[in-house]
């Protein structure tokens, strides 16, 4: 495994920023581990991509889609503690406010995580075979129904209301 895997330990090192804005006037707040942006594998198995990546309406424009994955029971657990850290450290950052969580549950479908992944730039998401073979970006690739091993650098964590 050439990335750690997320892990609740990775929270001992964890602060969150004061609240910004982004460009659409969505609220954020940055996630720091001691002045780096560290990079994990999100789980220790693949997770299944039930949908392509995409975004509602996408004209084939857009430089961010969205990916879920669903989440076996171990990736779940951290996850949910990850939330539970998240949803503390912003009541002091901003009472009153909602925390958007990792964790998502839509109605008959299993929990999931929902990835945000660039498709332009140095931080584009790049697939890549189990044996090491480029299969190319997140547009050129059907994820529906695939097995993912995800690497991802958590940098934000919004909020509403």
């Amino acid at each position: 495994m050439p990335f750690p895997l997320l892990s609740q330990a990775a929270l001992k090192q964890c602060t969150i920023s004061e609240l910004k804005k982004g460009t659409k006037g969505q609220q954020y707040a940055e996630i720091r581990f001691a002045d780096e942006t560290p990079v994990f594998q999100l789980s220790a198995e693949p997770l299944l991509s039930p949908f392509s990546a995409g975004v509602f309406q996408d004209d084939g424009t857009a430089t961010r889609l969205n990916w879920d994955l669903n989440l076996n029971e171990a990736t779940k657990k951290i996850l949910e503690a990850w939330d539970l850290f998240f949803a503390d450290q912003l009541k002091s950052v901003c009472p009153g406010k909602h925390y958007h969580k990792i964790v998502q549950k839509t109605g008959e479908y299993p929990e999931r995580v929902r990835l945000k992944a660039n498709t332009q730039g140095p931080n584009a998401c790049t697939l890549w075979a189990a044996d090491q073979t480029p299969l190319g970006n997140l547009r050129a690739v059907e994820t529906a129904g695939a097995r993912v091993t995800a690497i991802v650098k958590p940098t934000k964590i919004w909020v509403m209301g």
